[in-house]
């Protein structure tokens, strides 16, 4: 018996200069961006966007950070999406950015990056 993967996307927000930075960091880790900074990763489709919440002079939260890498799949296994998730927050906390993930399994990622 087989079960549908539970986990199809997450939200990363990331603290960044702008949309521009981390694609171009996410290129050199997952490859050339489709248009509209769009990747895929063994059935992962990753899109940068402009975090739309965000409303700047607020105090320092993640929801008034810059960029937002959206995760989505709809047959990935969910450990591989855990897996992957996690790997794509390490990668840009390697590049100097806060990462906060916001998704149904984000108590099975890396403890979260608000400092």
């Amino acid at each position: 018996m087989s079960t549908s993967p539970t986990h199809q996307e997450c939200f990363l927000y990331v603290d960044a200069e702008g949309v521009e930075e981390v694609s171009a960091e996410l290129a050199t880790r997952l490859g050339p961006a489709t248009p509209f900074d769009r990747f895929e990763a063994g059935g992962l489709e990753i899109v940068v966007v402009k975090n739309g919440l965000r409303l700047p002079g607020r105090p320092d939260t993640f929801i008034d950070w810059t960029a937002k890498v959206e995760v989505y799949t709809e047959t990935t296994p969910d450990s591989d999406v855990v897996r992957f998730v996690a790997e794509l927050m390490g990668f840009l906390r390697e590049h100097g950015h806060r990462v906060v993930a916001a998704c149904d399994f984000e108590d099975d990622l890396p403890q979260t990056d608000l400092n």
